[in-house]
């Protein structure tokens, strides 16, 4: 799922239009030893990009790409779908704390990675 928050910031004369979208998808070329994949996050704000590990894994059969998540049918996949969540929410609150438009898709995406590396 893409999922996109726009900000508008007004001045006397023009208003900007920021943009910040939080990606989850599964890399399928680099599946692990037990054949699940790695789940990664893309954070784009001001036409820059980062993508990074969540340290997690599915098995590809079980990820939904137009979602960005994993088919709820079991416990471990509807907790890993609260933990993408979780980290979807945190970026959003960092960027509404901090006030994202003044920081690149790298700065968010390390204070997210610092603050919550469980």
């Amino acid at each position: 799922t893409y999922f996109t928050y726009l900000c508008t910031i007004g001045f006397p004369d023009k208003f900007i239009v920021m943009m910040l979208s939080i990606l989850f998808f599964v890399k399928r070329r680099k599946p692990l030893k037990d054949g699940s994949v790695p789940i990664f996050m893309r954070v784009s704000s001001h036409q820059e990009y980062v993508e990074c590990s969540l340290r997690r894994s599915t098995m590809p059969s079980q990820w939904v790409t137009a979602k960005g998540r994993v088919r709820n049918n079991t416990l471990v996949n509807k907790q890993l779908n609260e933990y993408l969540d979780q980290q979807e929410f945190r970026i959003y609150d960092i960027e509404l704390s901090i006030g994202w438009f003044m920081y690149s898709a790298f700065q968010l995406t390390e204070s997210i990675m610092s603050r919550c590396s469980r």
